[in-house]
């Protein structure tokens, strides 16, 4: 450019087109210096940018090795949380399967006690006791020889036949435990039978004056007493008529049975022999084949019959084993409280049962 210059100036060109490339010039050189400027700045910004790809490079590969160890503990942490989740499944399998157990295990127990709680309310009703009283008393009479079930069978069995307070019926209740346990007898089967019994003056509320009797049948003839408070059902109006008691009959089954003949025989005999000798007791004792002085003997013998039954009963006991007598206890406990384990459980009682009772008759009433 100064060569330029310098050869117009030669030429004689005007002054003002020299100033004009004289300012070109200037505004050259300007920008020559201006590149020279920003070519140090670019090697500037060439090296900062090398130092910061380094220092990147450095803090990427930092980063990159906390990335791994962050996958590290989270795939660390998926195993843990894994095994968690299988644990907890396991668990809660388990919790599930006792809760279902439970449950189960509850409805088993309350269908098992459901007939009894039901007999509770029926005896509840006939006696005009609290049912929750009638629970308690049931509890309070089984024992290792007298099951729930009998002291309910029982109990409903004296209901009937007149007996209405608790000590009436524990009393009836215990009186059928000795029985049954002696004579290894149905309970609630013999309470039954026992209703004959009647027949001949002797009521629910009298039966201890029979045990005497009862034992003497246990141990002098082969006579079942079930089957015995049968045969008194059946023969009552005859024995009325020879004005004989249930001792007597007693008696008379032991003496056939002395002369070897067996139990049925014997009471298929004494109804025949009842029948021909027309209320004569003496041509009784002839058609029976028995005399006096035998009578008079096994009538002494029929005195403390009661203890053989008092006996079976404390031997009875005594054969059990603890593990019975816990079990029995549990039991007790577990049918007492049990009734609050059914939702449906909740029946009315007290006043409210009399309302029902007495809406009930006046229903019955207006049918009739």
């Amino acid at each position: 450019m100064t060569a330029l210059r310098s050869l117009l100036i030669e030429l004689g060109l005007v002054d003002d087109v020299s100033n004009k490339l004289r300012g070109i010039d200037s505004q050259i050189d300007g920008m020559q210096s201006g590149l020279v400027d920003t070519q140090s700045e670019f090697d500037d910004l060439g090296r900062a940018t090398t130092e910061y790809g380094r220092v990147a490079g450095n803090e990427i590969e930092g980063v990159k090795d906390d990335i791994d160890e962050l996958d590290k503990q989270v795939e660390e942490h998926a195993d843990i949380t894994k095994k968690a989740a299988e644990e907890a499944a396991k668990s809660w399998g388990k919790i599930g399967v006792a809760v279902g157990g439970a449950a189960v295990a509850t409805e088993a127990f309350l269908r098992s006690q459901q007939d009894m709680y039901f007999a509770a309310d029926k005896i509840a009703y006939i006696t005009d006791m609290d049912r929750q009283e009638v629970i308690d008393l049931a509890a309070e009479l089984n024992n290792l020889s007298f099951s729930l079930e009998d002291a309910y069978g029982v109990m409903e069995v004296g209901a009937r036949q007149g007996l209405r307070s608790r000590g009436e019926l524990a009393e009836y209740a215990r009186f059928w435990d000795a029985i049954s346990t002696a004579s290894s007898e149905d309970a609630t089967d013999l309470a039954r039978r026992a209703v004959a019994l009647q027949s001949v003056n002797i009521q629910a509320a009298d039966l201890a004056e029979t045990t005497d009797t009862l034992g003497f049948v246990m141990t002098h003839t082969n006579v079942g007493i079930g089957q015995y408070l049968n045969l008194i059902g059946n023969m009552a109006k005859k024995m009325d008529a020879y004005d004989l008691s249930i001792e007597d009959t007693a008696v008379m089954l032991a003496a056939l049975e002395e002369r070897g003949l067996t139990a049925e025989k014997s009471t298929e005999i004494l109804q025949s022999a009842m029948n021909k000798a027309k209320g004569d007791t003496s041509a009784l004792y002839r058609e029976l084949g028995i005399t006096e002085e035998q009578i008079a003997r096994l009538n002494e013998e029929i005195r403390g019959g009661s203890d053989y039954i008092t006996v079976m009963g404390d031997a009875y006991t005594e054969t059990r084993t603890s593990l019975q007598w816990v079990q029995t206890e549990i039991g007790k406990l577990a049918h007492v409280l049990g009734r609050d384990l059914n939702p449906l459980g909740s029946r009315v009682s007290g006043p409210d049962r009399h309302v029902v009772r007495d809406a009930h008759r006046c229903q019955c009433g207006l049918y009739l």
